[in-house]
């Protein structure tokens, strides 16, 4: 059997060479050919003379070899197409991304990558190749007759279109995320965006775009029965193979802009995946003291000062709540804590209400988001658990029963979540719809009212608001209600002209202050609402920022999701009820963790502080560090309290490296992460620990089993409520 699989592989690479190959050696055949004119059929007065031929010679492509060739050129166009735009955007429209400078990087120096264009076509249509003859041969077995030439076509159709929608994925990729595509993203936006949201931003510009290559090939697959036009045009793609290797090669051009697409992805993995060494830290197995691996909360010497007073223990089920209040939590999308109140560039503030909540309510001043993306960083902020440092992120697993805020409020509380966006784009929902929130409420569910959709995949906001205070309004008593926003997202979409912000530099920044201003006004439209309706006297408010924003402060580094600096973690945080918390700050390090525990302790609610792993910032805190976890789960920071910052990689590019944030704010002066053994020991523990204990805990709770004996509330065993299966689709 062995021996007849090897002999038909190679039956079909010898076959797939040949279909390549065929028509460049058939062209150069016949041009010889029919050039080569022999001296016996020259007429003696024009021997030693020059001679004009009008030899013609007869070239066709049949069958196959006419799609391949077909598919190849097709391919180059869309190259072609793809260069002009690139070529365009960075010396026409001078559109900045990646530190490309049009002063050091002559035009003509641009071309010189073209080369990787015609070496990613000879890549896919090998895949074209190879994947039409297998079709065919299965599709000979079942009807020898049948003309196959349909399935060529929608091949080749289908696998331009998806060129397309890579090329397309990149070029965006580079001007948004500083970026290009490789398989980390790839993986990220396949588990975290979905294919709905995905289809849903092509416009028109989009779909002519991918119209050019698909068209190009069924025209060319037509025209190439002339054989005059085939000479031709496999006369210009032999151009455009040759001319790369004539125009000049600049190293400064980045491999991102230098590189076709499709050859920079392949690449990139060939070299980090495939070839890449282990990193070894990855590889590393450290893991705290025996007792630590039986609690969330964290209680290792590693972790915490076992000689500095031990916090307030959690409140017994049989204290009485002193009060029973509503809870309303505003999770603000991408709103950085540096932004809020900056008038660096002569401009008004860009969240006055929020200023305003900051000095009268008790505002967490050095607060970070456990994460960089919105899943991760909701996830902790619904469970009071850290999200493990890995690629797979649970908060969006199907089955995940880890218990969120409403499990430990009590069933009397009516809990609702809303956004403007679509909770199947990188949303904690299935954390939130298996623990029994069963109305949440997303771009799908919410009506269009009177103003109309900013973005694809966004309600608008003022719709959105209007909805949400509908909701509070109809809303049983008690009741916990989240708002997360999505205005101050990528692309800060324009709800209108705002002229208080034409200072502030780059543009995407100043787009985005106005976008702030916008959900500025919301918050504030919300709170005059519960005052009008005699609710903000038995409400809590908490307002905090999902994670940060970056706004290429370190180079190479826009938006969020990427890398471990601070502007894409450090968020606002403030808990507003002046009966519950006077107008304070709170200067210590604080996360996203520790809200939970923080509301529980101020409302009176009994819970396990060993079921979370953030402690309440009402009393002094016991750690020494607070955890970020990078969104694509690569790399993982901790903030000590002498504010040092140690980073981890745990990708294939070993790395590791330190910020001293007190004499370093910024941080500018990296510091080598070796000289901190301490903060490395415990990078490299929590690390470990955390993925096992989250996946064991979850784990025991969808077995319907007790975590190492340990309760909610003291009373009622977690493995022993039974919770609502997910429900489908959208409410």
């Amino acid at each position: 059997m062995v021996p007849g699989l090897i002999h038909h592989t190679g039956l079909l690479w010898t076959n797939l060479a040949r279909r390549l190959l065929f028509p460049v050696n058939n062209f150069l055949r016949e041009m010889i050919k029919a050039t080569m004119l022999k001296a016996n059929r020259l007429s003696p007065d024009l021997k030693g003379k020059p001679v004009r031929s009008t030899a013609r010679f007869r070239f066709e492509l049949r069958g196959r070899d006419r799609e391949l060739a077909a598919f190849f050129a097709a391919f180059v166009v869309l190259s072609l197409l793809y260069r002009v735009i690139l070529f365009c955007s960075l010396y026409v429209w001078s559109m900045d991304t990646l530190g490309f400078d049009p002063i050091l990087v002559s035009p003509v120096r641009f071309w010189g990558g073209f080369w990787s264009d015609c070496v990613a076509g000879f890549m896919m249509t090998a895949v074209f190749a190879l994947i039409g003859a297998c079709v065919h041969g299965i599709l000979r077995l079942f009807g020898p007759r049948w003309d196959l030439n349909w399935i060529d076509i929608f091949l080749g159709t289908m696998l331009l279109v998806c060129s397309g929608l890579f090329v397309l994925t990149h070029y965006h990729l580079v001007f948004e995320l500083q970026t290009g595509l490789t398989m980390s993203l790839l993986r990220f936006g396949w588990a975290q965006f979905g294919s709905k949201n995905f289809f849903g931003l092509i416009d028109l510009r989009h779909a002519l775009f991918l119209a050019v290559p698909a068209a190009s090939f069924l025209i060319l697959r037509w025209w190439l029965k002339n054989g005059r036009f085939t000479k031709l045009l496999l006369a210009c793609v032999l151009a455009a193979v040759l001319f790369p290797f004539a125009a000049p090669q600049d190293s400064r051009l980045v491999p991102e802009l230098r590189f076709h697409p499709l050859y920079f992805f392949a690449r990139d993995y060939w070299i980090n995946g495939l070839l890449g060494s282990d990193n070894p830290y990855a590889i590393r197995t450290d893991l705290p003291g025996s007792e630590q691996m039986k609690s969330i909360k964290l209680i290792d010497e590693t972790f915490v000062n076992l000689d500095a007073p031990g916090a307030r223990p959690a409140l017994t089920p049989s204290q009485p709540r002193p009060k029973v209040w509503n809870v309303i939590w505003f999770i603000m999308e991408s709103v950085g804590s540096e932004y809020v109140s900056d008038r660096s560039f002569g401009n008004e503030v860009p969240m006055p209400f929020l200023e305003r909540m900051a000095r009268e309510g008790l505002c967490l001043t050095q607060h970070r988001a456990a994460s960089n993306t919105s899943a991760r960083a909701g996830f902790s902020l619904f469970t009071g658990i850290y999200p493990p440092c890995e690629e797979r992120d649970i908060s969006t697993a199907p089955d995940v029963r880890l218990p969120t805020i409403n499990r430990f409020l009590g069933e009397s509380y009516h809990s609702f979540v809303l956004t403007p966006s679509s909770t199947s784009f990188c949303f904690p929902r299935p954390v939130l719809a298996n623990n029994g929130v069963k109305d949440i409420y997303d771009r799908d569910s919410i009506p269009s009212r009177k103003n109309a959709d900013r973005f694809a995949l966004a309600r608008n906001e003022v719709d959105a608001m209007s909805f949400f205070l509908q909701k509070l309004d109809e809303a049983e008593r008690p009741f916990f209600a989240t708002y997360w926003s999505f205005v101050p997202h990528f692309p800060y979409s324009n709800y209108g002209a705002n002229d208080l912000f034409q200072a502030v530099q780059p543009e995407k920044r100043r787009e985005y202050y106005k976008n702030l201003r916008v959900l500025d006004q919301q918050l504030e439209r919300a709170f005059v609402y519960l005052q009008e309706q005699d609710l903000l006297k038995d409400t809590i408010l908490f307002f905090v920022g999902d994670h940060g924003e970056s706004f290429g402060q370190h180079a190479g580094y826009w938006r969020h999701t990427l890398g471990t600096f601070d502007e894409s973690y450090k968020t606002p945080a403030i808990f507003y009820q002046p009966k519950l918390f006077p107008p304070s700050e709170v200067t210590s390090n604080t996360s996203h963790v520790d809200v939970l525990p923080t509301l529980l302790e101020a409302m009176g609610i009994p819970f396990n502080a060993n079921l979370l792993s953030g402690e309440s910032v009402l009393n002094k805190p016991n750690r020494k560090y607070v955890f970020t976890v990078s969104g694509l789960g690569d790399h993982l920071s901790l903030v000590s309290n002498n504010r040092l910052k140690v980073s981890i990689s745990f990708n294939k590019h070993e790395e590791a490296y330190a910020y001293d944030l007190a004499k370093d704010p910024s941080e500018t002066v990296k510091l080598r992460a070796e000289d901190y053994p301490d903060e490395m020991e415990a990078l490299l523990k929590f690390h470990n620990y955390e993925a096992r204990i989250v996946e064991d805990y979850d784990q025991c709770l969808r077995s319907g089993g007790s975590f190492h004996g340990q309760t909610l509330h003291g009373q009622t065993l977690l493995g022993q409520q039974k919770l609502p299966a997910m429900p489908q689709g959208p409410n």
